[in-house]
C-alpha cells in the first residue's frame, strides 16, 4: 500500500470487523453459557462459552480503539488543511486532549502510514506536512498572484487546500490524487 489512503481504508474496515465479530460474539456467548449451563453440561463447555464471551468483549474494545482513531484522524487532517493549525498546542486545545497525547498520537499515526510525507518538529511542537509552512498561500493571496488557484477537497481523507487551476494535485496528507 502506498497511500495513506489505503491503510486508512483497511484500517477503517479492521475495526468495523472487529467490532462486528465482538459483537456477535458477546451476544452469542452468554446465550450458549445458558443453554450450556440449563442443560446441564459438562464444566469445559461452559468455560468454552465463557472464552468465548471474553473474546467477543476482546474484539469490540479493540474495534472502538481503531474507529476512534480514525476519528481522530479525520479531525487532525481537518484542523491541518482547512485552518492550517500545525501547532500541536493549537491541535490539543482545539480536541481538547493533551499536547503529550496529540504529539503520541499523531507520532503514532505518521509510523502506521496515516499520513505520507509528514513529520513532527519537535523543537518548534509542530507538525509539518509536506513541506508546508506558515507562508503557504492563503485564499486571499492565491487571488492576487498571477498563478490561478483553486480550492480543493481531496476524495481519500476529506482535506482541503489550494492548487493551481485545473491542474491534478497530489494530497499533502493522504497521498490521493486531487
Amino acid at each position: 500500500m502506498k497511500t495513506s489512503k489505503a491503510k486508512v481504508f483497511v484500517s477503517e474496515f479492521l475495526g468495523k470487523c472487529a467490532s462486528v465479530v465482538g459483537y456477535f460474539l458477546g451476544v452469542f456467548g452468554p446465550i450458549m453459557t445458558v443453554f450450556e449451563l440449563a442443560a446441564g453440561s459438562p464444566t469445559e463447555t461452559v468455560f468454552a462459552a465463557v472464552i468465548m464471551s471474553a473474546v467477543g468483549i476482546f474484539f469490540i474494545v479493540v474495534g472502538s480503539k481503531i474507529k476512534r482513531r480514525i476519528a481522530r484522524f479525520r479531525k487532525y487532517v481537518f484542523l491541518i488543511s482547512t485552518y492550517r493549525m500545525t501547532s500541536l498546542n493549537d491541535i490539543a486545545e482545539e480536541t481538547s486532549r493533551s499536547v503529550d497525547f496529540v504529539r503520541s498520537d499523531l507520532q503514532g499515526m505518521i509510523k502506521r502510514g496515516f499520513f505520507v510525507n509528514t513529520k513532527i518538529d519537535q523543537d518548534a511542537d509542530k507538525i509539518i506536512v509536506g513541506g508546508m509552512t506558515d507562508s503557504v498561500p492563503d485564499h486571499a493571496q492565491a487571488q492576487t498572484t498571477s498563478i490561478k488557484y483553486e480550492m480543493y477537497t481531496c476524495a481519500g481523507c476529506a482535506a482541503t487546500g489550494m492548487k493551481k487551476n485545473g491542474m491534478p494535485r497530489q494530497c499533502e496528507y493522504c497521498g490521493s490524487f486531487c
